[in-house]
């Protein structure tokens, strides 16, 4: 990761202030729960000041947070002056959420809860991905991952999140199948056969940009406000974060760097994605 040379600290204002206006309850409500996780726990004050709501407006929102469940009140800290003040953070069941991330030698499910802590995860391996033995492993294994929850925590499962590598059929050279062996692919719409198998929301977005998402999250990408992302996979890819948000770009592939001109370790000009990637390392 490449970042610029910024302050750890992000004040919310930098990307928005909130609103107060009645009928932007949900705006504030998002621009709440982003800062708390952001930083972990904070305070009632401090959600105040970041986002320049007023005291009365913020204690309003956080109580409702609360008793839908999403987040939770810490042990009172008691500092050198005035009341003790209450940390708040995400409640870690509060929602739950399926990640699928397809790459061109295995495929990964996983169910993470509101804290991103993951709650269980199945993987599939193979030569070469085949899209009936994929859909087959993501019926399957949906089935399983939700069979642990509770009737309480399957209402709070909010959608199935998917990474996967956009017209993954033109690499057919590189990883030395057929032509058949990927063709299918290019005839299937992916949210669309996922949507057939759940009746979760379904969002499907480059795999490279869905893990710059997750640095960004829950990785070190949070103390930075602009910075390069490189994804090494089979492939080298990566993501684009600009003034604190993901950059997707009009392909959704912003951070496509494979494309960038690189030294094969000698003096010949070749691109990254021939100069590092795991698929060149099985190769040795």
């Amino acid at each position: 990761m490449i970042a610029s040379d910024e302050p750890k600290s992000m004040p919310a204002r930098a990307m928005r202030s909130g609103i107060t206006q009645t009928g932007r309850c949900n705006l504030n409500e998002r621009l709440l729960l982003s800062l708390i996780q952001q930083n972990k726990t904070l305070p009632r004050s401090e959600l105040a000041r970041q986002t320049d709501l007023s005291s009365q407006t913020a204690s309003v929102i956080t109580r409702k947070l609360e008793n839908d469940g999403l987040i939770s009140a810490g042990t009172p800290v008691k500092g050198k002056v005035g009341k003790p003040t209450t940390p708040m953070s995400l409640e870690p069941s509060g929602v739950f959420s399926v990640g699928l991330k397809l790459d061109r030698r295995t495929t990964n499910l996983v169910l993470v809860d509101f804290a991103g802590t993951p709650r269980g995860h199945l993987e599939l391996n193979y030569t070469y991905p085949n899209p009936a033995d994929v859909f087959e492993f993501v019926s399957n294994g949906l089935k399983s991952l939700m069979h642990d929850l509770s009737e309480a925590e399957m209402k709070r499962v909010v959608g199935l999140g998917v990474a996967a590598p956009y017209e993954m059929w033109h690499w057919v050279d590189l990883l030395g199948a057929t032509a058949s062996d990927f063709a299918d692919w290019q005839q299937i719409d992916f949210r669309d056969q996922l949507a057939s198998l759940t009746d979760l929301p379904v969002s499907v977005v480059n795999d490279a940009t869905a893990a710059c998402r997750a640095e960004h999250l829950f990785g070190r990408g949070c103390e930075f406000r602009d910075y390069a992302y490189f994804y090494i996979g089979t492939f080298v890819g990566g993501g684009v974060v600009l003034n604190h948000a993901v950059f997707d770009g009009n392909q959704g592939n912003a951070g496509a760097f494979g494309a960038l001109w690189a030294f094969d370790g000698g003096q010949h000009e070749t691109t990254l994605i021939n100069t590092a990637s795991i698929h060149l390392l099985e190769k040795v």
